[in-house]
């Protein structure tokens, strides 16, 4: 019995230690508290000054920007000879029948001739007009320019045309 009694003072001995150790740091934790100064006391914010509204300015438009010519390569002239979007009728009363057709898959090519130039002309099916209008051009032996593209559907124009 005397080795029990030994482990159970030695129990007590070790939970008295703890004890006093949980003592210990509750009274660090309590001292804590006590040595910081008192939170400071909530007031309600103060509402922020009534706000002014600046004049209103007076509105001033930019000035329009100024445009610059367009270079001779870009210009557009009234007499230029668009394709894209028209139909075979319009096709024909501008540059007159075709030289050549061609069917092609998903549509039909015009092609027209004259001199060394040529243009081929893409019609495709536009099922809500229900007729074929040109959605692609192709002009050779230029040198691919927009004015001597123009140039050789002028001269086609005048040689198979009106």
């Amino acid at each position: 019995m005397g080795s029990l009694r030994r482990a159970f003072d030695q129990v007590m001995q070790s939970r008295q230690f703890h004890t006093a150790l949980i003592a210990v740091a509750m009274l660090a934790g309590l001292s804590a508290c006590a040595s910081h100064p008192p939170a400071p006391e909530l007031t309600a914010p103060t509402p922020p000054p009534p706000s002014v509204e600046a004049p209103p300015l007076p509105t001033l438009k930019p000035p329009p920007p100024k445009s610059r010519p367009p270079s001779s390569e870009t210009q557009t002239h009234i007499d230029d000879i668009t394709l894209i979007g028209l139909s075979r009728p319009e096709v024909t009363a501008l540059l007159g029948d075709p030289q050549e057709q061609k069917d092609s898959s998903p549509g039909h090519t015009w092609i027209y001739r004259s001199g060394s130039c040529s243009a081929e002309l893409l019609f495709l099916l536009d099922v809500v007009r229900n007729d074929d209008f040109v959605v692609d051009r192709r002009i050779d032996g230029t040198d691919g320019t927009p004015k001597s593209e123009q140039l050789c559907l002028r001269r086609i124009a005048s040689h198979h045309g009106k």
